[in-house]
């Protein structure tokens, strides 16, 4: 193929690529009269974040019931009924639905007064009619964007709270009758319309805007060529595209299973054709779309709440993550290359750095991200920062406006305006679907006591050793992933295990964070994991081979939790200088874990070999001077082991073929 065609195929691929990543902006509703309704709630949707972040947002009960209503109306006129179907029309049901959700939310606004006068007396048989109908709103619009599973939570998180005194031992509790549970979910703040719901009714709501305008702007086309630009060119570099442009996509979608199913369509075909297997191909998909909720300074939806929910600065997360995320990747991609190597790939000469550099693409996407980073470490709130940043992005766009990957005509700003709010509803909805389910299952948590016992019962089986306490929460987490988003298995996870992991002597931040992490691992952690599941299909591979793979080159991942909660360094935490050895020996450390865990270096590692070589990475992740020596030196011992062995049958072969002369 000349060098000609080749670039030609890179452009049609990277074009599909911005395809995929823009059907985000695009409304499928074909009747004229639903798409400006559609339209029209998303624009409203987005008007009315923008202009409460800017003048100030409104009391508690209003800001949440106005964003819950904006919110259950368009999941339920974008959502189809069926999840794996499309939707071009409106259904009557859903009609009824819309309307409802309307009615139930502005409600309360009507009944504001009256709530903070007594929020513990019915107003009117409206409001127990109204409770009902707005739980069973959220348990459905749940159920569209995130199956059954939680759903299910929510009912039986209600019927624990009803039939309390019917569970034996001490999961028993004194029992809420039914009216006083819906009063609860209904008028308090403390219920539905609870922290959850405040953090998606501000901050995580303009977090999607500004997400949604970097891939209306066209950002997206920008993520893959500077992926292109830094990776393009080395050995397995397709597969190194895929983990640089996961990674930067992840940072504004917050989702593992998005990303692979936006990303994946692009990069898996392109790592099959330049010789990776399929099953390894899905496996780098679902790893780099996985690690993308941890790339800071835009870390996923989690890290937002986790810093309510501890009541810190978010860019004191953002620093703790910089980096554990950096030694996730940094893994990915060893892995990646001795992969390449195994098979014999070579570097693609045909392609330069200047094949994916552009002002126009290194703008669009490091002027955002670098206002909403200044803005995020000058003490300012993310939502701020997120304002700022979406002002940063169209101006960018307006400047470099003529200019199109595709030779499209350029986009009006009614098309900006629509595309933005269109991809700003479909994740609105989604993260309020969410963490309304959430708060329901976190509120009765609370309500009947189960956190507390929980709590007791981890202790105890613990004994408090932390280790196994830390072993019990990891699978826990993982357990949980499995029928969960990340946000929502943290959020379930950090109500009940948090407390137990800071009673064991860990820092907040810390325990958080741990858990943060594991909720996060689960979407590649079989027996279920949904990234995997969806790379894997993408892929046509065997989905458990696909997992095999993927746990390898997320080692480390499985690691660096455990190594930051016995030492802070690798959180960026404590004197400079164990910060800077951290780092440096947790680098090395890596680097073994993923020789050891993909089995090849100078030619295939036997397993008498790996094993140790693993023990040795292990020892030099976790932050102890002495344990990185030894760990350094045993680890050097093994591979120069290795390679003598090598050398010596190289020679013997060698010696064999000339007598054969």
């Amino acid at each position: 193929m000349s060098m000609s065609s080749k670039a030609d195929v890179t452009q049609i691929k990277l074009t599909e690529a911005v395809e995929a990543v823009e059907s985000e902006t695009k409304l499928d509703i074909k009747n004229p009269i639903w798409r400006i309704v559609i339209i029209s709630l998303a624009l409203g949707l987005v008007i009315f974040h923008l202009y409460t972040t800017i003048f100030g947002i409104f009391p508690a009960l209003i800001q949440r019931s106005i964003h819950v209503g904006f919110a259950l109306a368009l999941c339920f006129a974008l959502a189809p009924a069926k999840r794996s179907s499309s939707r071009s029309h409106v259904p009557w049901y859903d009609v009824i639905f819309i309307l409802l959700s309307i009615c139930t939310t502005i409600y309360i606004l009507l009944v504001y007064d009256q709530i903070l006068e007594n929020p513990l007396l019915w107003v009117s048989s409206i409001d127990q009619l109204f409770s009902v109908i707005l739980l069973l709103l959220i348990i459905e619009a749940g159920r569209r964007t995130v199956g059954w599973t939680f759903p299910i939570m929510v009912l039986f998180s209600i019927l624990y709270a009803y039939f309390g005194p019917y569970f034996p031992g001490i999961w028993g509790h004194q029992g809420f009758s039914l009216s006083v549970i819906l009063q609860s979910l209904y008028h308090s703040s403390n219920g539905i319309w609870g922290m959850m719901v405040g953090i998606s009714a501000t901050i995580l709501s303009i977090f999607a805007i500004f997400g949604a305008t970097l891939i209306a702007i066209g950002a997206g086309e920008s993520f893959f060529k500077i992926s292109q630009m830094l990776t393009g060119g080395s050995r397995g570099g397709s597969a190194k595209v895929s983990i640089a442009s996961s990674a930067l996509f992840g940072m504004i979608s917050g989702s593992a299973v998005s990303n692979v199913v936006t990303t994946g369509n692009f990069t898996i075909p392109t790592m099959k054709k330049t010789g990776f297997s399929s099953p390894f191909a899905g496996a780098v998909e679902a790893v780099a779309s996985t690690g993308g909720q941890l790339v800071p300074p835009v870390l996923g939806a989690a890290a937002f709440i986790m810093a309510q929910i501890l009541g810190i600065e978010y860019s004191t997360i953002a620093i703790a993550t910089i980096i554990p995320a950096f030694l996730y990747y940094f893994g990915a991609f060893i892995g990646v290359d001795l992969e390449a190597r195994k098979l014999g790939l070579k570097s693609d000469k045909s392609s330069s750095w200047k094949d994916g550099f552009s002002i126009r693409s290194l703008a669009l996407f490091v002027v955002p991200i670098g206002i909403f980073s200044y803005f995020l470490f000058t003490g300012y709130t993310p939502s701020l920062g997120g304002v700022w940043a979406i002002v940063a992005g169209l101006i960018v766009y307006m400047i470099f406006r003529p200019k199109t990957i595709s030779g499209k005509s350029q986009k009006t700003t009614r098309k900006i305006s629509v595309g933005i709010s269109i991809a700003s509803a479909k994740t609105v909805f989604q993260i309020a679907a969410l963490l309304a389910c959430a708060q329901i299952v976190v509120s009765l948590i609370s309500m009947t006591g189960v956190g507390v016992k929980l709590s007791t019962f981890i202790i105890d089986f613990a004994q408090q050793n932390l280790f196994l306490g830390l072993v019990l929460t990891a699978l826990v987490c993982i357990v949980l992933g499995m029928g969960l988003p990340t946000t929502a298995a943290y959020v379930i996870a950090a109500s009940v295990l948090g407390p137990a992991l800071i009673q064991l002597g860990l820092e907040p931040l810390v325990a958080h964070l741990f858990i943060f992490y594991f909720a996060i691992m689960s979407t590649i952690t079989p027996p279920v994991c949904a990234a995997v599941f969806l790379a894997a299909g993408l892929a046509d591979a065997n989905w458990w081979k696909t997992a095999v793979n993927a746990m390898k080159l997320a080692v480390s991942a499985f690691v660096v939790p455990f190594a930051f909660v016995y030492s802070n360094s690798l959180l960026w935490m404590g004197p400079i200088a164990d910060r800077i050895i951290a780092t440096i020996t947790a680098i090395g450390g890596v680097f073994f874990l993923t020789v050891a865990s993909i089995g090849f270096l100078w030619k295939h590692i036997p397993i008498w070999i790996r094993l140790p070589l693993a023990l040795a990475g292990i020892l030099m992740v976790v932050p102890n001077l002495l344990y990185s020596i030894i760990g350094l030196i045993f680890g050097i011992l093994l591979l120069f082991t290795h390679r003598v062995i090598l050398k010596k049958k190289n020679s013997t072969q060698d010696e064999a073929s000339f007598n054969a002369i």
